[in-house]
């Protein structure tokens, strides 16, 4: 349980579930999300070959592209050509290669300074993943919590700036996840005034699906979450993995198949009005994004994600009690609240 380091394999695991990152020469390379397991023996490695078309970050290796490699985050103009979950604009243009530094374990959660965190984190466990552009002189920190009672991980990012002049950053997903390929639905929750929370399946194709709000909330249209999970899954088997954002601003969620049929999930900050200028010494935190798995079918994967809601967002004083009754008195008497009005 919790968080371990073997090797060059970082092992992040909650009650059921488990993420498994390699550092591959300073790469970051997702092995496994899913089930929990014990151990990783390489066995859905990527078969390392010239993939046409795919860009190679060396000229004399032609079998590693970015654009082939299952990870936890991407970067923009390094033969990537997927959804990048970072862009930062420095002196020199528009592209950074970060490397791992360091990795670090923290006893309960590192939170995000002046944003919601989850609450109740003494029993939870952090990886640190600091890695660094050395060209941009930028400083990027991948942050991974694991929860003993839940199976959900939450993460977050933060940027520094280490140079003497100023950048801008123009993306900053919370998190970014690719998946192997197989045959898989993506779920949401949609609609408008007066009908939120419509349930929308659908198969994901080859190309990019996108939910997203640029009102200033989240809004009523769509929900900041997004599932992934079997075409054939049900409300009692199958897989399902979850991605939420604790954050009620713009905010972007998408689905993305190449040509591999290779899937990415990423969720975050919408870019549309999103440009920060980060100055020299400065630094900049993302909001926290929550994954939960459920190896049981949706049905579970809502069980996960109430037991997390419950034990870790709620105020603890009405977590395991009766709520007080709040009355939504606005189509009775609008702006008229009297005592006697609403007693009526």
């Amino acid at each position: 349980m919790g968080i371990r380091i073997e090797g060059n394999l970082f092992y992040i695991q909650s009650k059921e579930m488990s993420m498994i990152i390699e550092n591959k020469e300073g790469d970051l390379l997702l092995r496994h999300i899913g089930g929990k397991i014990a151990k990783y023996h390489g066995s859905n490695a990527i078969l390392e070959k010239d993939h046409a078309f795919s860009g190679n970050p060396t000229p004399d290796d032609r079998t590693f592209s970015y654009d082939t490699q299952r990870q936890v985050f991407s970067v923009h103009g390094f033969g990537d050509f997927r959804q990048p979950s970072l862009k930062i604009a420095h002196a020199n243009n528009e592209l950074t290669q970060f490397k791992l530094t360091s990795s670090e374990i923290l006893h309960g959660a590192k939170e995000a300074t002046r944003l919601p965190n989850p609450h109740s984190t003494e029993d939870a466990e952090t990886l640190v993943l600091t890695l660094e552009d050395k060209v941009a002189a930028l400083e990027l920190k991948l942050y991974y919590t694991a929860y003993a009672d839940c199976s959900t991980i939450s993460t977050h990012a933060e940027v520094r700036n280490l140079s003497d002049k100023a950048v801008v950053i123009n993306r900053a997903l919370s998190t970014m996840l690719d998946v192997p390929a197989s045959d898989y639905d993506v779920v949401t929750l949609q609609g408008a005034y007066a009908r939120e929370k419509t349930v929308r399946r659908q198969k994901v194709e080859q190309g990019i699906f996108t939910v997203a709000s640029n009102r200033g909330a989240s809004g009523h249209s769509h929900t900041p979450a997004m599932i992934l999970c079997d075409h054939t899954a049900t409300e009692d088997a199958g897989q399902a993995l979850a991605i939420q954002l604790l954050y009620s601003g713009n905010f972007q969620a998408f689905v993305q198949k190449n040509q591999l049929n290779e899937v990415r999930l990423g969720i975050g900050i919408n870019d549309d009005n999103f440009v920060w200028q980060l100055s020299a010494g400065d630094s900049f935190e993302t909001p926290v994004a929550l994954m939960t798995f459920s190896n049981h079918g949706l049905g579970k994967l809502t069980q996960e994600s109430q037991l997390f809601i419950q034990g870790h967002i709620m105020p603890k004083q009405f977590a395991h009690a009766e709520r007080p009754i709040l009355i939504n008195n606005w189509e009775a008497t609008y702006f008229d609240f009297k005592k006697k009005n609403c007693l009526i």
